[in-house]
């Protein structure tokens, strides 16, 4: 039986590292962070930013999306919906997940980048949405999403 929060007692510190999270990087863009400014700050800074893009961020924004707002949706709407091939709050969850990624405009990103980074992440959030519907692998898809966070930033090193 679907449930909307199968690990509810987890919801609360789930948030609060993603907020802790969203603030990190809000106030690292607000100051002019950048790869070659924490590069000049030693050595020490870069990994702890490789760990907490590479093994935090995909967790506690999965988490949020998929684990949360999508699983919710999903089970509020989940009546009439058996034969779609996609849920409403599947696309709901994945439309939310791109769009958050317009808050890169306060940070500086320009509006092209940020616009392909949008609908990138809508993509990638609707495929990892689907799947974790069909599998209910929720470790799969964080693993995936830190993937895709890290080796882009380990390159451009």
């Amino acid at each position: 039986m679907l449930r909307p929060f199968p690990q509810a007692r987890r919801l609360k510190s789930f948030t609060l590292l993603a907020i802790l999270i969203v603030a990190v990087q809000v106030l690292n863009g607000q100051q002019g962070g950048t790869w070659g400014s924490l590069l000049s700050s030693g050595l020490g800074l870069v990994l702890a930013q490789l760990v907490f893009q590479g093994v935090f961020v995909g967790w506690t924004e999965e988490y949020l999306f998929r684990g949360s707002i999508q699983r919710a949706l999903n089970f509020r709407w989940h009546q009439g919906e058996s034969g779609r091939r996609v849920r409403t709050g599947t696309l709901v969850a994945a439309l939310l997940f791109g769009l958050g990624h317009f808050t890169n405009l306060g940070l500086g990103q320009s509006l092209v980048d940020t616009e392909v980074q949008t609908l990138t992440a809508f993509v990638g959030g609707l495929i990892g949405g689907i799947y974790y519907d069909v599998k209910d692998d929720f470790a799969a898809v964080a693993w995936l999403h830190n993937i895709l966070d890290f080796v882009p930033l380990l390159l451009s090193l």
